[in-house]
């Protein structure tokens, strides 16, 4: 019985994929069968197919990113308030009483405050590099350097996010 269950999880992943591969075969199959009615190659529909789901899939996302990022912020912005009002009922039962003081203890500010500290030693970089030009050419060098630097700055992170994952994986 251990051994089937070892090679259970170990063909666990190679199931997995078969399971979602036939998900998809199941799910495409009616639009492909659909295009190649009307004279589409195969090759072209599943083509076809594919970046109608992917293009809805991006407009999808394009569409709700912008209210995810202001709920993002309205979140951070009360977090205070939600940290306090957590605090304050997890410090009601002795069991949870020591995570209410952790909880206390965390700063988030800690956190954005090296970021706010790295944005203004940039800012003074920008301005050394930027001091023969116009206010405009400078302002929009600042703005790129910037956008730059926060994206390098995401990617690092989903980089180091997938390190650790496969580190516990490993």
């Amino acid at each position: 019985m251990g051994g089937l269950v070892w090679l259970l999880c170990q063909l666990w992943p190679v199931l997995l994929v078969l399971i979602v591969a036939l998900i998809l075969v199941g799910t495409v199959s009616p639009w492909v069968e659909a295009l190649e009615r009307r004279g589409v190659s195969r090759g072209w529909s599943v083509a076809a197919v594919f970046i109608g789901f992917w293009g809805g899939t991006l407009a999808l996302g394009l569409l709700a990113a912008p209210p995810l990022w202001k709920q993002l912020l309205h979140f951070i912005d009360d977090t205070p308030a939600l940290q306090t009002s957590l605090a304050g009922q997890l410090s009601q039962n002795t069991l949870t009483a020591p995570v209410a003081d952790t909880l206390r203890a965390f700063r988030l500010e800690k956190l954005l405050v090296g970021r706010r500290a790295r944005d203004a030693r940039d800012e003074k970089r920008y301005d050394k590099r930027s001091s023969g030009s116009s206010p405009e050419e400078a302002g929009a060098l600042a703005s790129a350097i910037a956008t730059e630097e926060r994206v390098l700055d995401a990617v690092e992170g989903v980089v180091e996010s997938a390190e650790k994952t496969s580190d516990k994986k490993e």
